[in-house]
């Protein structure tokens, strides 16, 4: 993600690799909630995309971070 911002600030959307289901969903939106930061995620199996509204700049990683450990990762 070279040339993406680092900070999220306001929202972003992600593409999570492989979370095709609500089960998958579920676990990525269980470690997103726990970033510092974060207002609200929604996620959308359809199109595999995480949306993140931040409710004070984040940094990226800790997004990225947070699919991780749910077991997926998040495309550049």
């Amino acid at each position: 993600m070279p040339d993406t911002p680092r900070l999220v600030v306001g929202s972003a959307t992600f593409h999570v690799l492989g979370m095709g289901t609500p089960v998958c969903a579920r676990a990525v939106l269980l470690e997103v909630h726990a970033v510092a930061g974060v207002a609200s995620a929604r996620a959308d199996v359809a199109t595999c995309t995480l949306t993140v509204i931040a409710a004070s700049p984040l940094d990226r990683a800790e997004i990225v971070a947070a699919a991780r450990r749910a077991g997926h990762d998040v495309a550049p």
